[in-house]
């Protein structure tokens, strides 16, 4: 019996499990080989470097500065247009290297070698892509000179550059722990003495400016820039502050003439100089007087009351924050002229810090004598009315706040005195039902009063030094006995009741503007 043997062929799914795996290894080996590839070509662009940083050192050790490109140049396109690197770099290099995959037709170009100077041409650094992948992303590898590690790429998530004029910038981080609460554009006092600063900036330090963490231009007002050291004492306006999170700012210095990349038609007025600004003070503000001056003395807001001197002040001596002004408990006092902004105000803030001195004594019927201390020294007040707007005097035992309230006269002593021979720092406020003391940031006094309006009185003008009253003795010598004997710095009025937590902020930045923030990191270049 003949047995026929049954021949079966590969079915369907055979042949596709079959193809599967002959694709599989195909693509295995490709990508091996294209990964082989990839390897190699990323170690030409390392050796590529290698070949033109050596290069840079040979030229630097002749001509002592790099070849100075100021915005990121492609290599590949510099040699393609003889550009600057390319002719400079001439006699350094037979041929510049080019990424293994660089297309001229492609724009931007993702493969090719990126370079730029910073300062003057005495720091570069020169960025590449690999085409290995670390984390699903392309790495980015920096070659730069000594200094030039912290030139600004843009790529890698730094805060954007404000304006390509300005040539440098450092971090500049706010303490938490020197605030109180949440505060919102809040003025902040910054001392920062920076040998980087001495060295940039401009001599006048106009060309300082400060950003957000974002990019975004802050107000700024600079009360002292000594270039010599790098002193800086400037009032930065800072958007909102935290007592829970550190805040970040950036200082920017060294600005050029040159028109910047980033640069709006408003900055090319007067190229390399920043106009001092009266912003950092908002509309709240009805004056801010640092009383640095040496002459008239000017107002930091928006209305401009200016003050003038009479019977010589002393002026220019050394203060609180930086400047300030000596009174000699006799007769001289600052006239701030007769300003309607002082009437019909629903609120108020007065903050002055006050040094005061011992009495002053003159000489009645020849003899020497005190001024009778009873009568109080006038800090500030209206000349000829007592009832006026609003007064502080100051007395052994107390300090004396007067206000009119809707034509009423209601007063507030302090629980204690000012500390002689110390620096005070005063606050009183109004918040439409009190009247309220800070001394040193802390609150040392309260009264409960009549809601109303502080209203103006019939005093011919403001004044800073004394509040006016006369006695008289028998010799028929005349005395101004509430006038203020010591210093006064920092005189702050804001028609709106500022909060604890401002108080305390403020009096804890002021006496120590230095303590409240720390520079971070290096410097970075553009």
């Amino acid at each position: 019996m003949n047995l026929k043997k049954e021949q079966r062929g590969f079915s369907l799914l055979e042949i596709l499990i079959y193809v599967f795996i002959v694709l599989f290894l195909v693509y295995a080996v490709f990508l091996y080989y294209q990964g082989e590839l990839a390897r190699k070509r990323d170690n030409e662009r390392i050796q590529d470097i290698n070949v033109i940083t050596e290069a840079l050192a040979k030229y630097y050790g002749n001509c002592q500065k790099y070849p100075e490109i100021s915005e990121w140049e492609c290599l590949e396109q510099d040699v393609r247009e003889e550009g600057v690197f390319s002719k400079e770099m001439k006699d350094y290099l037979a041929e510049i290297p080019s990424d293994p995959l660089f297309k001229t037709e492609k724009q931007p170009y993702s493969f090719c070698y990126r370079y730029k100077s910073a300062d003057g041409g005495q720091e570069y650094k020169i960025y590449y892509q690999l085409e290995k992948k670390m984390k699903k992303q392309r790495q980015i590898i920096e070659v730069y000179s000594s200094g030039g590690k912290n030139i600004f790429i843009g790529l890698k998530g730094e805060v954007p550059w404000y304006d390509s004029s300005w040539k440098f910038r450092k971090k500049i981080k706010i303490d938490s722990q020197k605030i109180s609460g949440e505060l919102n554009n809040f003025p902040l006092l910054l001392s920062i003495k920076d040998k980087e600063l001495k060295n940039r900036a401009k001599e006048d330090g106009q060309d300082i400016i400060f950003t957000d963490s974002t990019g975004k231009k802050l107000e700024r007002e600079i009360e002292n820039y000594a270039s010599t050291t790098g002193e800086l004492l400037v009032w930065v306006k800072i958007p909102r502050l935290s007592s829970q999170i550190d805040s970040e700012i950036y200082i920017y210095y060294g600005r050029s003439a040159e028109r910047g990349k980033f640069a709006s038609e408003s900055e090319l007025n007067f190229p390399g100089i920043e106009k001092e600004k009266k912003g950092v003070w908002d509309e709240n503000f009805l004056m801010v007087s640092h009383l640095d001056e040496k002459s008239t003395t000017s107002d930091s807001t928006i209305n401009q009351l200016t003050g003038i001197s009479y019977n010589n002040v002393k002026q220019g001596i050394e203060g609180k924050i930086f400047n300030a002004y000596e009174f000699d408990g006799e007769d001289d006092y600052l006239n701030f002229g007769n300003s309607s902004l002082f009437s019909s105000l629903e609120g108020l803030t007065i903050s002055v810090w006050v040094f005061p001195k011992e009495a002053a004594k003159i000489k009645i019927d020849g003899e020497e004598r005190e001024i009778d201390a009873e009568d109080g020294r006038g800090i500030l007040g209206w000349e000829e009315d007592r009832r006026d707007a609003f007064q502080i005097l100051t007395y052994k035992d107390y300090i004396l706040l007067t206000v009119n309230i809707s034509g009423g006269t209601y007063e507030l002593k302090s629980a204690s005195p000012l500390i002689g021979n110390e620096w005070n720092y005063l606050t009183a406020v109004y918040d439409g039902e009190n009247l309220i003391f800070y001394l040193n940031g802390k609150e040392n006094g309260r009264k409960k009063i009549t809601k109303g309006i502080i209203e103006r009185g019939e005093g011919e003008f403001f004044e800073l030094g004394r509040y006016y009253g006369k006695s008289w003795y028998s010799d028929g010598t005349v005395v101004k006995t509430f006038s203020f004997k010591g210093l006064i710095d920092e005189l702050q009025i804001s028609k709106i009741a500022k909060t604890p937590n401002w108080i305390e902020t403020s009096y804890q930045n002021q006496k120590e503007p230095f303590d409240s923030i720390e520079i971070i990191g290096a410097e970075e270049l553009y």
